[in-house]
């Protein structure tokens, strides 16, 4: 990767608050991780509640589950662009959970939320506490559950809704991140 696009990512990251790479795996690791993982996620059960879908299957502990999952983990543009997002908030940085999701047809949308969520609201939102991925094993459309993403909303006041035009979806094909 050139040595620049981790600056050029945060870049991003910073005014939109979210960011697309097109085609950063390529088919023969696109087809190792749907042969390792899909065993996995063929006999999950589906969720629950609303939030985590009722037709949707969720598989946890990619890693250890996974050899090319790690492959992902370790990629070297995503953990450059990681090391100098996070560097300004801590001394080091770790993975905190891996999760495959297969969202089923029909599935409602996901309610829109913030990820940062997940650490309650003590820590100061000048803080960054995480830098997260989706990684496309197939391609991502409004159609079937890509993700609602709300650009720039991250430099809202506290409260703030968004308004129907403000919501997109992060639509990519597979191999993206």
């Amino acid at each position: 990767y050139d040595r620049h696009m981790p600056e050029e990512i945060n870049r991003i990251l910073k005014l939109d608050g979210g960011v697309i790479i097109d085609s950063v795996l390529d088919v023969a690791l696109l087809s190792k991780l749907e042969s390792e993982v899909m065993p996995y996620i063929d006999k999950a059960a589906f969720g629950f509640e609303n939030f985590s879908g009722q037709n949707t299957r969720r598989v946890g502990a990619l890693i250890a589950r996974s050899p090319a999952c790690g492959e992902l983990a370790l990629h070297p543009l995503i953990n450059a662009a990681c090391k100098q997002f996070l560097e300004p908030f801590c001394d080091a940085y770790q993975l905190h959970f891996s999760q495959a999701v297969s969202i089923g047809k029909g599935e409602g949308r996901q309610p829109l939320h913030k990820d940062r969520y997940v650490w309650g609201g003590y820590v100061p939102y000048a803080v960054e506490t995480q830098f997260s991925t989706i990684w496309a094993l197939t391609d991502f459309t409004k159609e079937n559950g890509a993700t609602s993403v709300v650009p720039g909303s991250h430099l809202w006041e506290e409260g703030r809704s968004p308004k129907p035009e403000e919501i997109t979806c992060a639509e990519m094909s597979a191999g993206s991140v």
